[in-house]
């Protein structure tokens, strides 16, 4: 089935709804077949009204054709007085359609929204005519524009982009496809989303979501702004409580804050959160599941850039906004050195089988009894880990390894500490690697083994006495068992 409009009379396929260049809504174009069907229902129809309007002495109105064939413009009456005409074709995204106009004087954008934009109107006149940001586009007009009769209306935006971003511009979308997926990359992107941000927070106000069709870039200063004014909001205590967010099409699902979409509230930290996501299509290809974020199943540890792993880690916290980084917090991250980034959210908490309180253990802190007992193989923190091997049960208690904790404090009485942590091993990390504490000696033996004495003399703590101790060992009848572990020592 083809559509057709009745101005230009160009042809659509049926999946359009409106004409791209003149902005009416299309007409479905009849088979012959159909129109002779149609004719005779409305013979059959104009018959029986005929005999009705008789009976009771009607008469049909006489409209002129003029009125019928009356066909409007895209524009509305006050912009077409203005001198604004349609100087190109249309554009279409998921939320608008965008026409370029222009008059007498200048160039700008018609973009008319598919939903009501979530601007509010004070925040719109605040706006209008004005250039408080080269972040934004100047708004030189908004309203809405009469569609079919004024039985439907929409609302636009008349926006000038030349004074926010020059001529050299290019979609963020469109930027990111250019060059492969790096470090580097994103943490060029953050300095420039930064810097947008902090502009637009200069003015009081901030956006509710930030996406790659809603940023436009100045290839020639990689200064950022937005594409739209119709998604701005101003600070306000606690959350923001918006639901016309449920039926948007204006807001993104993949960058837009879980907030924004599930619980239709909104803070400035769900533009950090979108932040976050354009961070990820830099540095990985693509925006994060949603459900990868809230499981904790994001690899972090691979990213060799201290920064941009705190601040990936501080900007997509997903549990709640309030966890999550400000702009303030994401602008000094930019800034400030390494060694003063903001703290970071607990990710691991967030992690399946994750305890109900953090342990913490030789510096580090823990969630999963799994990550603590690998941490813990390691032998310089072998030590530490024995130490507090009581309280490492009893906070086992509250994983999933409960059963198993609880069991092995009733043995504690009668095993040692290093026994404890083997068993712990054994169970939940049934492939780690088999190191001498495994081997099934009683408590005495092992602690007297040769083999014991060498690993505790190679330690890098080794005092004149124990080195002394592993030279006689080394000139006994067992010398060759030694050879390898002295020549390492000697290094």
């Amino acid at each position: 089935m083809v559509n057709f409009c009745p101005l230009c009379k160009k042809e659509y396929q049926s999946s359009e709804e409106f004409c791209l260049s003149d902005g009416e809504r299309l007409i479905m174009q009849k088979t012959s077949s159909t129109v002779n069907a149609t004719s005779r229902d409305s013979a059959e129809k104009n018959s029986v009204l005929a005999s009705v309007m008789a009976k009771f002495g009607l008469k049909k109105a006489q409209i002129s054709s003029d009125d019928s064939a009356r066909v409007k413009s895209i524009l509305p009456p006050s912009l077409i007085e203005n001198g604004w005409t349609i100087s190109g074709t249309a554009s279409k995204s998921f939320n608008a359609t965008t026409w370029p106009v222009t008059n007498t004087q200048e160039q700008a954008l018609f973009v008319r929204f598919l939903t009501s934009p979530l601007t509010e109107q004070s925040i719109y006149i605040a706006l209008k005519g004005k250039q408080l940001c080269d972040a934004l586009p100047t708004l030189v007009d908004c309203g809405t524009v009469e569609l079919n009769d004024d039985i439907e209306r929409a609302s636009y935006e008349l926006l000038n982009y030349q004074s926010s971003a020059g001529n050299n511009m290019c979609s963020l979308s469109r930027w990111l496809q250019l060059s492969s997926p790096s470090e580097e990359k994103a943490l060029l992107l953050l300095a420039s989303l930064t810097d947008m941000l902090k502009k637009i927070q200069q003015i009081g106000l901030y956006p509710m979501f930030l996406s790659p069709t809603t940023v436009i870039r100045n290839n020639d200063t990689a200064q950022l702004s937005l594409t739209t004014c119709g998604a701005l909001a101003a600070p306000k205590l606690g959350t923001d409580y918006r639901p016309e967010l449920e039926h948007s099409s204006i807001i993104s699902r993949i960058f837009t804050a879980p907030e924004i979409t599930q619980q239709l509230v909104t803070t400035e930290a769900s533009a950090v959160f979108s932040v976050g996501q354009l961070l990820a299509v830099a540095l990985w290809g693509q925006g994060l599941d949603l459900a990868a974020l809230r499981t904790g199943q994001i690899a972090f540890s691979t990213i060799k850039s201290k920064r941009l792993c705190k601040v990936l880690q501080g900007a997509l916290w997903p549990d709640s906004p309030a966890g999550r980084w400000s702009i303030d917090q994401l602008v000094n991250a930019v800034n400030c050195s390494e060694e003063d980034l903001p703290k970071v959210p607990e990710w691991g908490k967030l992690s399946p089988n994750a305890a109900a309180a953090a342990f913490h253990l030789a510096g580090q802190t823990f969630w999963r009894l799994e990550d603590l007992l690998e941490h813990a193989a390691i032998p310089d923190v072998w030590p530490q880990a024995t130490a507090a091997i009581d309280d490492i049960l009893t906070w086992s208690e509250g994983t999933s390894w409960a059963s198993l904790a609880k069991a092995l404090l009733k043995e504690r009485q009668q095993r040692s500490a290093d026994y404890i942590i083997v068993r712990l091993l054994q169970a939940v990390l049934p492939n780690q690697p088999t190191t001498w504490r495994s081997l099934d000696f009683s408590e005495d033996q092992a602690r007297d083994s040769l083999i014991y004495i060498a690993q505790r003399n190679l330690a890098l703590d080794t005092t004149a006495a124990e080195k002394q101790l592993l030279s006689d060992l080394f000139h006994s009848d067992l010398r060759g068992a030694f050879s390898k572990p002295v020549q390492n020592f000697a290094r």
